[in-house]
């Protein structure tokens, strides 16, 4: 343990806790921008304060209490701080954390200059004063907004030095508990990440406030300093994306032996993989190298070289100028790298039995640890996460693809949709299949090993994802007769619709709420004439009663059949079937109706109906239902998925309890008696 970590922990807790005070009181109300007044929460910059000098003090007192260990006042404070598992020998500095430090004070420092020079015109509240003055001196010759570059410089530093080795929240044993890790997470997504993102929407209304208060004055500011948070921003993450793409879609190790490939699945990918692969590579760095050229020649417009590249990647009333890194790109960015470092550690954890070909090598052995002790197939999670980054880096505001002209053209879409359609789309639609291939090959090779396995982890691809079967499919002579053609390839078709509709339901609601949020900048006016038919008023987006009791019976559902998957085990299938060992399970919410799990799929999709249906729901005030289509798309997604799905699965119950009476005799018909109902509590 370091004693040093000490003065460290004081000084960036204190630029911490500067960055988050405001340095001028708020404006008076005639000032303020009007579009911008949510945007800052006084009681969220309470809570940032307050918890990392909680968070800076039990790290501080850890070190302290075990330089010392003797004293009944350190036994006290190392019980209370440090949790199951933790070792406070560990708190130490390292690289990663002494870097995090370095980045966390540049960018306080960064954001302290941005005060000095803005001076009395720094506010919290943007706002417009009465004698205004346009800064373009100091940090604001570089880039428009320094003091958001210093606090995303600060908020990478607050991730390197709390979620490297070394530190308090990884040491104490907090992160390895479950509370603890729950903690943390809800604290990093809501108070962390979560105000540098709605600060950075706040850039397009300052910019707009700054341009109607001094006009040809600000325009002349912005030809001169192009870039809001980071000169030349786009390239480095560009370049870092694209190493990133490359690196998940090449092979960890060489092809396996013949005799270990796993014969059920030689044909799902045959030799025309490695060229998918491979354009797919080449593909993603093309579109890189052709907006990485577009920006840096847009930096010299005039020489002959830059006009030849702006003539050539540019089509005709496009403005470089407008590649720039939106709100929605830094998502994009965060989903895209976290589903690259998912990928990449299970190429470590798996080390060389991780192969393109599913096998099973000689001396194989089942992972259990990492990411595998909460899904089963975290490779293809992490490839999900990285292709909904992809999609949204560029389909949002700002990338190449939508600001070039290139979709304007017949051509530029044409090329796109063969691109998305060869070689981006396979991957995925021949990766996801396998898990079922996966899973067979494993619990035939390690039997009741793999099956404690499942039981702990019972996931496939997300933590409790409702839709996502739990367990590979039984074996044929497991399955029940009458229910063998319920649940087939249409099975899996109506799932991934499932799927795929209500994530296209929640993009579009969120972008829509977004661009709403900066609804004075152009591009933002542009996606909600996209979203909203007919001139729709996107004001009326907003979580009404009905919606609100929508989502509290759709979480519920949801939480009552993950619940069930716990309780099952192994025995919770997709498809009706009697193991060899079953055992009926009669306790937790079995102990109240007989198929709770159909009872939180009813309550969910209840849910899913009314608050899709409610009043401020993106489908009731989008006039998305107004249109031919969209009552076209909406029936086709309804009637084959949502509503097949219910029905299908309700008239599954008699043939349940057929095979389970059938199975288990008296102790289920014991065990009916005490549970007569089927989904409902005294009523059904």
């Amino acid at each position: 343990m370091s004693l040093a970590k000490i003065p460290v922990v004081a000084i960036i807790s204190l630029a911490f806790k500067a960055m988050l005070t405001s340095p001028q009181p708020d404006p008076p109300k005639g000032e303020e921008v009007p579009s911008a007044t949510v945007d800052v929460s006084k009681a969220r910059d309470i809570i940032l304060t307050t918890s990392y000098i909680v968070l800076a003090a039990a790290e501080i007192a850890t070190i302290l209490a075990y330089a010392s260990p003797s004293s009944p006042l350190s036994q006290q404070l190392l019980s209370t701080l440090v949790f199951a598992g933790g070792d406070p020998s560990r708190l130490r500095l390292n690289i990663s954390s002494i870097l995090g430090a370095v980045l966390w004070l540049a960018g306080a420092a960064l954001r302290m200059q941005a005060y000095q020079y803005m001076g009395k015109f720094f506010r919290f509240t943007v706002s417009i004063q009465k004698d205004h003055k346009l800064i373009t001196t100091g940090p604001y010759a570089y880039v428009r907004h320094p003091s958001y570059s210093g606090l995303m410089l600060a908020d990478i530093g607050w991730f390197l030095w709390n979620g490297s080795q070394g530190s308090w929240i990884r040491e104490s044993g907090l992160w390895d508990n479950g509370v603890g890790r729950s903690v943390v997470v809800l604290f990093t997504l809501f108070f962390i990440l979560s105000p540098p993102f709605v600060t950075f929407l706040r850039v397009a209304k300052e910019d707009d406030a700054l341009k109607k208060q001094f006009g040809k004055e600000w325009l002349e500011w912005q030809k001169n300093v192009p870039y809001r948070i980071i000169p030349v921003a786009k390239i480095p993450l560009i370049v870092v994306l694209t190493f990133t793409f490359n690196a998940m879609f090449t092979s960890p190790n060489p092809a396996p032996a013949k005799e270990d490939l796993v014969a059920t699945t030689k044909i799902d990918w045959v030799s025309g993989r490695n060229f998918i692969l491979y354009m797919s590579r080449m593909g993603q760095t093309l579109l890189a190298a052709i907006e990485i050229a577009v920006i840096i020649a847009n930096t010299n417009p005039s020489s002959l070289m830059s006009r030849k590249i702006l003539h050539i990647c540019l089509f005709e009333g496009s403005d470089p100028n407008t590649l720039q890194l939106h709100p929605l790109s830094y998502l994009a960015a965060f989903f895209w790298i976290c589903g690259y470092a998912m990928r990449m550690r299970t190429y470590q954890d798996l080390g060389r039995f991780f192969r393109f070909d599913i096998s099973i090598q000689k001396d194989h052995q089942l992972v259990t640890t990492g990411l595998y002790a909460y899904v089963r197939h975290p490779s293809y999670s992490g490839i999900v996460l990285a292709d909904l980054g992809w999609a949204l880096w560029y389909g949002t505001r700002g990338s190449w693809v939508r600001e070039s002209g290139f979709l304007d053209s017949v051509g530029g879409r044409i090329a796109l949709a063969t691109f998305i359609v060869l070689f981006m789309l396979p991957g995925p639609a021949f990766t996801l299949p396998r898990m079922s291939s996966e899973d067979k090959a494993l619990r035939n090779k390690f039997g009741k090993k793999w099956d404690e396995w499942a039981k702990k982890v019972p996931y496939r691809l997300i933590p409790g994802a409702m839709l996502t079967p739990p367990h590979p499919p039984p074996k044929a002579e497991e399955v029940i007769p009458s229910t063998k053609t319920d649940f087939n390839m249409l099975r899996l078709y109506r799932l991934h619709l499932a799927h795929i509709g209500q994530f296209m339901l929640a993009a579009v609601e969120m972008a829509t709420l977004v661009a709403h949020a900066s609804s004075s900048s152009s591009a933002s006016q542009r996606e909600l004439s996209s979203f909203l038919l007919g001139g729709r008023d996107p004001n009326r987006l907003h979580l009404s009663y009905i919606g609100a009791f929508g989502v509290v019976l759709w979480i519920c559902g949801a939480a009552l059949r993950i619940r069930t998957y716990r309780d099952l085990g192994r025995f919770f299938r997709f498809q009706i079937s009697i193991q060899k060992d079953h055992e009926l399970i009669k306790t937790g919410p079995y102990a109240y109706v007989r198929h709770p799990s159909y009872t939180g799929l009813t309550l969910a999709i209840t849910g899913w109906f009314l608050y899709h249906g409610a009043q401020g729901s993106w489908v009731r005030e989008s006039g998305f239902l107004e249109a031919w289509f969209g009552q076209a798309v909406l029936a086709a997604y309804l009637i084959p998925t949502l509503i097949h799905m219910q029905v299908l699965t309700l008239s599954r119950m008699s043939n349940e309890d057929a095979a389970l009476r059938k199975k288990f005799g008296q102790e289920w018909d014991n065990w009916a008696k005490d549970v007569p109902y089927l989904l409902i509590p005294g009523i059904y």
